[in-house]
This record gives structure tokens, sequence and C-alpha cells, in this order.
């Protein structure tokens, strides 16, 4: 293969990747009732505008990466894989549970915990299909669990947050290259990947989670106009994104977001516009 085929190869890859954010958020969308309730939107109004939820969401991202470098560097490779298992495991059952279980009877509740085991089963084998049905599934997920119980303005504060995170944990600790390193070489299914060998490219479960999430807080909290915009200027951000990633790794968050409030201020300046 010839040098300037190579980029050109592993642009393509890497188009797999907005196709994988694109469809998270088509399943979102489709979860997104099912999730919005008068449960959810009782605890929306007594404490989805707290700034307890972005404290709550950093500091437990903070202690998980901590947990795992740690269990990563004493190579208990065995407790990290228990302890991904039981996180994943636990988190797909209640999304299968909610999304796909209507009335919440026994053989619904056998077919969800079989699903929930046979597809964390085949993550942990490496199956590329049962990875990304797993990181989709959870990113649509959670996403709209999140969406239906916190305020646009919170959502605003948890992404800026979790950007500067990103882009400080990949350019200066390094500790989310050290993570996805861990998470490839141990078989752990954390990150959707493309490619074979030394040209795997990859791209984390969370580069899709949270930018899904703010994207269907826009829908539940304007209009799908404001989110339709959103999304454009989210799926334009690949674009600086991916080229730069081709370099060396790229934290997806500050692309993505930035990408995102772009969209909303061009939307809240048209409408202005419009209705004024």
């Amino acid at each position: 293969m010839s040098e300037s085929e190579m980029p050109k190869q592993a642009w393509y890859r890497r188009l797999i990747f907005l196709f994988i954010f694109i469809l998270t958020n088509i399943l979102a969308i489709y979860s997104l009732p099912l999730f919005i309730s008068p449960a959810t939107q009782s605890l929306k109004q007594s404490s989805g505008n707290s700034l307890i939820f972005p404290i709550y969401y950093i500091t437990a991202i903070i202690l998980f990466t901590l947990v795992f470098i740690y269990l990563a560097r004493k190579q208990k490779i065995s407790i990290l894989k228990s302890l991904i298992g039981i996180l994943l495991g636990y988190s797909l059952f209640v999304i299968l549970l909610m999304d796909f279980s209507f009335l919440y009877l026994i053989p619904d509740v056998i077919l969800t915990v079989l699903l929930t085991i046979a597809l964390i089963f085949y993550s942990f084998k490496k199956r590329k299909v049962a990875i990304y049905t797993l990181g989709i599934v959870l990113g649509a997920g959670i996403a709209a669990i999140l969406a239906s119980i916190i305020t646009l303005q919170i959502t605003v504060v948890i992404m800026a947050i979790f950007a500067i995170y990103d882009y400080l944990s990949v350019n200066i600790s390094k500790s989310m290259i050290e993570v996805a390193e861990t998470a490839m070489d141990s078989g752990l299914p954390l990150l959707f990947t493309a490619g074979e060998g030394d040209e795997t490219i990859a791209m984390g479960f969370g580069d899709t989670v949270l930018p899904t999430f703010a994207l269907m807080a826009i829908l539940v909290n304007l209009n799908f106009v404001a989110y339709a915009v959103s999304l454009a200027f989210a799926v334009a951000s690949f674009i600086p994104m991916m080229y730069f990633a081709s370099r060396k790794p790229q934290p997806g968050l500050p692309y993505m977001m930035n990408g995102i409030f772009i969209g909303l201020i061009i939307y809240f300046i048209f409408a202005n516009f419009i209705f004024h």
C-alpha cells in the first residue's frame, strides 16, 4: 500500500464513527418518549437545574479514571474486566428493560437479562458487531435518560466541563490515552474501533454518549429545528477532528461540543431575528 493510500483509508474508516454517532442519535430519539414520564419530569423540576449533576458526573468520571489506571498499572486486569462488565451489564439491563419491555412481566425481565448477558459476553469476546451494538444502545439510552431529567442550562455546564476535561486528559495528563490503550490491549469493550493491527483507529463510547445527550437535551427543551441545526454543526465538527486525528490522538468532545454550541447559538440568532 502506498503512503498516499494509507491516509485515505484511515479517513474512510473514520467515517464509520460518524455513522455510529448518527445512528446513536436516531435510537436516542426513539428512546426519549420511553424515558419521559411523570417521575422523570418531577425529578427534573425538583433538581434538574441543580449544579449537583455536573459535580456528580465529573467526580464520577475522575474517580473511574483513577481506579481504571491504578488497576491497569497493577496488572489487575481480571478485576478490571469484572468491574467494567458489572457496570456495563447493569447500565445495559436498565436501558434494554425500559426500551424494549413494555409490561415489565417476568418474561420481559428474563429476555432482557438474556440479551444483556449475550451482548456483554460477545463484546468481551471482541466481536465488533456486539461492541458496536453495545456502544450505540448504551449511548442512546444514557443520553435519553439524562436529557429527560436535566435542564438545558445544566447540560451546557456539564458539556463544557467534560470538553475541558477531555482536552486536559488527552493533551496534558495523557490519562485518557492510557485508558484507551489499556482498553484496546485488554479487550475491554469501551471503544469503537476500525481497521486492524497497527492501523487500528478508535473512538471512545463517551464521544457518542455526551454529544448525543446534549443534542437530546436541546430537542427536549427547545424544538426539532434547534436540534437539527446543532446536529448539523456536530456532524461538520467531524471534519477537523478526523483531519487532526490522522496526525495524533485527539480529544473528541471539544470538537463536537463546540460544533453543537455554535449550532445552538446560530439557532438562537435566527430565531430571535425571525420572531422579532
